[in-house]
């Protein structure tokens, strides 16, 4: 069972790659996109949409996709595997940098990272913690592999 973490659910770009991979995910998986909103969805889903909030109370795979619900990961008392997918780098665009709320996360020993790229696993490994592996665009197959 894996849980998937998002701010907001829209028809964009990573929103309509994640949703694929979910889609083919879900046929031999239990999957669960937690968001605050749906604004507009990508195309049509296979698998379960719920309040992010639910989020805390779910027991098998949990998997961040910013700092923010990484955060929400890493308070998540049921869950069997904490993970958080870097698709980018979002803490360069925080206007207040505050480095305990990122070390926190990125240092957790709880949290496995997930690399997008080589050189995300690169400056990962570098400057936190060596990601436990590389998943391209969300592909299905990789992350089966690493969780």
């Amino acid at each position: 069972m894996i849980g998937i973490i998002v701010n907001d659910i829209e028809s964009t770009p990573f929103m309509h790659t994640l949703f694929r991979e979910l889609n083919n995910f879900s046929r031999d998986h239990e999957c669960y996109l937690f968001a605050n909103q749906v604004r507009s969805l990508p195309m049509h889903n296979n698998f379960c949409i719920l309040q992010q909030i639910e989020a805390l109370q779910h027991k098998g795979t949990l998997i961040a996709t910013s700092l923010v619900t990484s955060q929400i990961v890493a308070n998540c008392l049921t869950c069997e595997n904490k993970y958080y997918y870097i698709y980018d780098f979002d803490w360069t665009a925080l206007e207040n940098f505050n480095e305990k709320q990122i070390t926190r996360i990125l240092l957790n020993k709880e949290i496995n990272l997930l690399a997008r790229s080589k050189s995300h696993y690169d400056v990962l490994r570098k400057n936190f913690k060596a990601p436990k592996g590389i998943v391209h665009n969300w592909n299905h197959k990789q992350i089966a592999e690493y969780i």
